[in-house]
C-alpha cells in the first residue's frame, strides 16, 4: 500500500490506532541539507503495512498522533536517525520504543548488525541491496522501490518476536528495555547551540587551550553558516579544516589562504567571517577558554590510564563471561572518565555504567576497584580474572 492522500493516511492510522505494536521504519536525505529531508515512512501493525509518501503529503499530523501513542510499542532497528528527524518535524518522538539493533547486541549477534544481515539470522529470508541509494525525496518512486521500502518492515515482527524470546530466555529482557528508554526521550535529540557544537567536531579530543576556544568559534560560525545556507556542516568546511584553521590561527584573509585544503571560493565568501572568529577567540582571557574533554579532570596522564586499564580488563572479563562485546557492557571514554571522575573525588552518577542493570552487573564491582575494596588477580585455574575482597 502506497500513501499518497490525507484521506488514505486518515484511514490507515485509523486502523493502526491502539494496536499493541508498530512496526517503522524511515527513508531520509541528508547529503544535500542541514537537516534531514523525509521521503517515506514505512509503518505497519504485523498484518498490515503501507508506505507513506512524505513528500506528496502536507500535513503529516495523523502519523505523528498514531506514532506517538504511548498504547503501541514502536518497534525499530538502529532507530537514532528516524527518531531525530520525527523529533525535527513533530517536535515529539515516538514511545516507548523497541530497538531491534540493541536487543541483537545483548544476544550476541555483534553491536551494530545491520538490519540486512539481522534478518538473514533470524528469519533466513535474504533481502535484495538494490535500492540502497535510493534518493527516497525523489517522484515518482517506482514498484521495485516500494516493495523494497516495505521489505524494511515486513520482516521487523518476525525479527522482534524471535528476540524477545531469546531475552526472555537469558533473562535479558529488561536490560534491553532500559537500553530503549533513552531513545524515547526527546532530551537525547536537543541539538546543541552554536557555542556547544565543537565537541561532536571529529579531532576536538585531542585540541586543548587556546587551540580549543578558536575551534569552538569556528564551530559555531559554520553551525551558523550551515543553517543559513540549508547545507551539510561538511560541505560548508570540513571536520578535518575546521581542526586545522583552529590550529592555523589565521587572523585575516592572507593567512587564511595558507591553510592547506581550504576551498578557495569559502575563503572569498566567508574569509572576513572566519578571521573574524579566530581573532575574538584569541582575545579570550585563559579563564573563558573551554576546558579539554581529555584534560578537563586535571589528573596526571599516566595516573588516570593505568587505573582505566585495570578497569577495561575487568569489564572484557565481565563481558567474556556474558558472551557480549565489551563496548556493550562499557564504552572506552566512559571507563576513562570513571576512573579519573573517582579518582579525583567525584561520583559521575551521569554515566551509563553507573545506572540500571549495568551498575548491577559490573558498575558496583568498578566502584570497589577504585576504591580499593576489591584486588584483582588471575586465576590460572580458570584462565580468568578474579575479584577478591580485602
Amino acid at each position: 500500500m502506497f500513501i499518497q492522500t490525507a484521506s488514505a493516511l486518515s484511514d490507515f492510522c485509523a486502523r493502526l490506532s491502539g494496536r499493541p505494536r508498530l512496526f517503522l521504519d524511515t527513508e531520509f536525505v541528508t547529503e544535500r541539507s542541514y537537516y534531514p529531508r523525509l521521503g517515506i515512512v514505512q509503518v505497519g501493525d504485523g498484518e498490515t503495512f503501507a508506505v507513506v509518501d512524505c513528500v506528496a503529503l502536507a500535513d503529516l499530523a495523523p502519523l505523528w498522533d498514531t506514532l506517538c501513542d504511548p498504547r503501541s510499542l514502536k518497534v525499530l532497528h538502529a532507530p537514532r536517525g528516524d527518531m531525530e528527524i520525527i523529533h525535527d518535524l513533530a517536535a515529539r518522538v515516538p514511545a516507548p520504543l523497541f530497538d531491534t539493533q540493541i536487543a541483537a547486541a545483548f544476544l550476541g549477534y555483534g553491536e551494530q548488525i545491520s538490519y540486512l544481515r539481522l534478518v538473514e539470522k533470524t528469519t533466513g529470508k535474504h533481502l535484495n541491496k538494490r535500492e540502497t541509494f535510493t534518493d527516497w525525496t525523489r517522484r515518482p518512486l517506482s514498484e521495485a522501490q516500494v516493495r523494497y521500502a516495505l521489505d524494511d518492515v515486513a520482516y521487523l515482527p518476525r525479527v522482534y518476536h524471535h528476540l524477545v524470546a531469546e531475552l526472555e530466555k537469558r533473562g535479558r529482557l529488561a536490560w534491553v528495555q532500559e537500553e530503549c528508554a533513552w531513545l524515547a526521550d526527546p532530551a537525547t535529540y536537543q541539538r546543541p547551540g552554536p557555542a556547544d557544537v565543537f565537541r561532536r567536531v571529529k579531532g576536538s579530543g585531542n585540541l586543548h587551550g587556546r587551540t580549543l576556544a578558536v575551534l569552538r568559534a569556528l564551530a559555531a560560525w559554520r553551525e551558523e553558516a550551515a543553517r543559513e545556507r540549508d547545507l551539510p556542516r561538511g560541505r560548508v568546511v570540513s571536520d578535518e579544516i575546521l581542526v586545522e584553521l583552529a590550529k592555523a590561527e589565521p587572523r585575516d584573509l592572507a593567512a587564511l589562504q595558507t591553510v592547506r585544503g581550504i576551498n578557495h571560493r569559502e575563503v572569498a565568501r566567508s574569509g572576513r567571517a572566519i578571521a573574524a572568529a579566530v581573532r575574538a577567540a584569541i582575545e579570550l582571557p585563559e579563564e573563558a577558554w573551554p576546558a579539554s574533554s581529555s584534560r578537563r579532570l586535571g589528573l596526571p596522564p599516566r595516573f588516570g590510564a593505568e587505573a582505566t586499564d585495570l578497569l577495561a580488563a575487568v569489564a572484557r572479563a565481565r563481558a567474556g563471561q556474558l558472551e557480549l562485546s565489551p563496548s556493550v557492557v562499557a564504552a572506552g571514554a566512559e571507563l576513562q572518565e570513571l576512573a579519573e571522575e573517582v579518582l579525583a573525588g567525584r561520583m559521575p552518577e551521569h554515566l551509563p555504567i553507573l545506572r540500571g542493570w549495568r551498575r548491577r552487573l559490573l558498575g558496583e564491582d568498578l566502584l570497589k576497584v577504585l576504591h580499593g575494596q576489591l584486588l584483582v588477580s588471575f586465576d590460572a585455574a580458570s584462565g580468568r580474572l578474579r575479584l577478591t575482597s580485602r
